[in-house]
């Protein structure tokens, strides 16, 4: 299934996550970012648009975060300055790759 596909499926069956908010309005925008969506499918997440204050915003909503996001510093400085087991990256940098 396709990302927009199934970005259109969770947004219908959690229609409490975003009252007043129509498919036909979000989809336009959605698009435009639509690689940066694409990875946090491919890597386990559940993105979904979401009302706070008013604002929505496009929040993973996977209950229990993927196996390959975990682990991780907060940043580079960070990360090389694990003593023990550092981790493969931290989320700024995971952050920088995808472009967000």
């Amino acid at each position: 299934m396709s990302t927009l596909l199934q970005l259109e499926k969770r947004f219908n069956q959690h229609r409490h996550r975003h009252p007043g908010l129509f498919w036909e309005d979000v989809e336009p925008l959605l698009q435009q970012h639509i690689s940066v969506l694409d990875l946090m499918e491919d890597s386990g997440g559940e993105p979904d648009v979401v009302v706070i204050d008013g604002h929505w915003y496009v929040v993973d909503m996977v209950k229990e975060t993927p196996k390959g996001r975990r682990s991780l510093c907060y940043d580079k400085e960070a990360r090389l300055g694990r003593k023990k087991f550092p981790p493969h990256s931290s989320v700024i940098e995971m952050a920088q790759m995808i472009g967000i």
